[in-house]
């Protein structure tokens, strides 16, 4: 059986078909699709999709005893859920939703933490702890095809071959039959990125070199004028703040002088047409926003083959934006206490008012233990690279904890009760990759585990008193009656920033699934 979906393995978005073997084996191969036209198929997907019929998927709920874990009927799992949410005030329930679900699922998730709990303790792993700079970081970006047309390739950091393999293709491409130049502005000078760079720009700290960069370009009066005071927003107070700021710490924390900067700047300004490429799993969130800063200032924003592409770390990292999975932002990230997202969720939800703000502060949130913890499609256990025991002990300490997944991931064996999860080729979806275009994949492959991901979903939704959700396709009608009316290109804003924010937590997005690649 032949199946046609979008890779779930990094956040391109391409096509790709899976070979499907009697529910057996599964292989994929290479598909032409509005991302991948050439048909670009990289290992990730080769290796990722062989595991779909691992015997140690999970395919039923189960229940942590005694004598470990059981099998019961979906009917009880919903019960227990129900019963639990019941018992507790809203605010002692907390909710976190992956990068790997669906953009429906993540809506679901939204809408049950908003509107049926009465919480805004909804939060994502992946993005936990790293601040507000990946918000609007795709906002800006340029095609990536777009690569193929520009004259000179900006590359920051060193991840960006694993992170985004098909970014990767094509820029390869674009140096290879287009004559691109290539240079890499890196922390390390060494990897599979030196094979092909033109230029290697030394950096012990690219936060610090861009806010250098940036520093000069405003100092010595080389910013578009123009771009920065009729096109931009607070350009005045960012110009104020970063001319007050003293560049020797900067300095000697990119390990750069003076006269590289200028060297830097000069070679940029003269390239005409030029994309900054870099990825949201090297760069922290304040140096998103230097990216951003040094666009504006030089103009290269919003024009063909001459801008930005940021790549964010998961296959739906864009998604959990839109859906409002954060404890802040609702839909479309628009701030829950605005007052059209009220008028929307009350129209839409059925629902008098909104929950208060809730807290996005890592240690803020981990100190402030749930009664109640419900993760979908994370495991923030297996996937630590700092905090583990902070982690541990805040999962730990939860008196009753839902996991769903596909596998026994490190999080799921400390659950009480574990979920089934299911492919988007299984329950049908959206994705919305990294240049924030919405890709649609049917439900091809009947699940052989009773109840889809977004069924369990929308059961939980009904049992809160929520509206009946009969498909995917229903709630992202739904979804999209709760974006802003005014969803709409905003002018650029300048950000100032005063520290580099880096506290990347988990790899991989916090998606346990990755550890098959």
């Amino acid at each position: 059986m032949k199946i046609n979906t979008i890779c779930q393995f990094c956040s391109a978005g391409c096509a790709i078909e899976l070979n499907v073997n009697e529910d057996v084996s599964c292989s994929a191969l290479s598909a032409s699709g509005v991302i991948n036209p050439d048909g670009f198929i990289c290992n990730r997907a080769i290796t990722g999709y062989q595991n779909i019929y691992n015997t140690e998927r999970i395919t039923n709920p189960l229940l942590k005893t005694s004598m470990g874990f059981k099998s019961i009927s979906f009917d009880e799992a919903f019960l227990l859920i129900e019963e639990h949410l019941q018992e507790e005030e809203s605010c002692a329930n907390a909710f976190f939703a992956g990068a790997r679900l669906s953009n429906e699922e993540l809506y679901l998730i939204q809408k049950i933490a908003r509107a049926g709990v009465v919480t805004n303790n909804l939060n994502s792993f992946h993005y936990l702890g790293r601040g507000t700079g990946y918000l609007q970081n795709t906002k800006a970006n340029i095609p990536i095809n777009e690569i193929l047309d520009t004259r000179v390739v900006y590359m920051i950091g060193d991840t960006l071959p694993t992170t985004s393999p098909y970014a990767w293709h094509i820029i390869q491409k674009a140096k290879r039959e287009a004559g691109v130049k290539v240079v890499w502005v890196s922390p390390s000078g060494v990897g599979t990125i030196s094979e092909i760079a033109d230029e290697i720009v030394s950096v012990h700290s690219i936060y610090s070199f861009l806010k250098l960069v940036n520093h000069y370009l405003i100092e010595r009066g080389k910013a578009d004028s123009f771009f920065t005071d009729e096109i931009c927003l607070d350009f005045s107070t960012y110009k104020i703040k970063l001319l007050s700021e003293d560049m020797g710490g900067h300095l000697r924390q990119a390990d750069v002088l003076n006269l590289d900067i200028k060297l830097f700047l000069d070679s940029f300004l003269a390239a005409g047409k030029v994309v900054v490429v870099y990825t949201e799993e090297e760069l922290s969130g304040n140096t998103c926003r230097e990216v951003h800063n040094l666009a504006m200032l030089t103009g290269k924003m919003g024009k063909y083959a001459d801008g930005i592409v940021a790549i964010k770390e998961a296959v739906n990292s864009q998604g959990l934006i839109d859906m409002g999975i954060h404890p802040q932002y609702g839909q479309g990230a628009v701030d829950v206490e605005d007052h059209d997202f009220l008028t929307k969720a009350q129209e839409t939800w059925g629902i008098e008012k909104l929950p208060e703000k809730g807290c996005s502060d890592f240690e803020a949130v981990l100190n402030n233990v749930p009664k109640n913890l419900f993760i979908f499609g994370e495991d923030p256990i297996g996937d630590a690279v700092i905090h583990k025991a902070l982690i541990n002990k805040y999962i730990a300490n939860t008196e009753f904890k839902v996991v769903q997944d596909f596998y026994m991931t490190s999080t799921a064996q400390m659950a009480d009760l574990v979920m089934p999860s299911a492919y988007l080729f299984e329950t049908g979806g959206t994705y919305t990759n990294t240049q924030k275009i919405i890709q649609q994949v049917s439900q091809q492959l009947p699940s052989n585990m009773g109840k889809t991901s977004f069924d369990q979903l929308s059961t939980i939704a009904q049992r809160l008193g929520l509206s009946e959700m009969k498909s995917p396709i229903e709630a992202m009608f739904e979804s999209i009656a709760m974006f802003p009316a005014g969803c709409t290109q905003k002018r650029p804003r300048f950000v100032y920033t005063d520290v580099d924010d880096d506290n990347r937590i988990f790899r991989h997005g916090a998606d346990g699934l990755k550890v098959f690649l």
